[in-house]
């Protein structure tokens, strides 16, 4: 994202809408406001998720593809778990 903002690089909306979903909020308000990291910090309260996403932030943009589509994967799988116990 540090991308994004300070070099004036814009995403399409399918990136922003994978990040929202990973960050369990229904809309891309909370990705392109001001104080994100603050609402991040609000919203996550596991703060070594918060340093890998920071992280991720500094990604190139296909690679953060790529981790994006394999948390999303995992994330499928657990809800998937989870709705039909063994």
């Amino acid at each position: 994202m540090n991308r994004y903002e300070n070099r004036g690089v814009q995403t399409n909306a399918d990136v922003l809408n994978k990040i929202a979903e990973l960050l369990d909020t229904s809309s891309v308000d909370f990705l392109i406001n001001e104080d994100t990291e603050e609402k991040a910090r609000v919203t996550l309260n596991n703060a070594g998720l918060l340093q890998k996403l920071k992280e991720m932030e500094k990604l190139p943009e296909n690679e953060l593809e790529m981790l994006l589509k394999v948390v999303g994967a995992c994330l499928r799988d657990f809800k998937t778990r989870q709705a039909y116990p063994k």
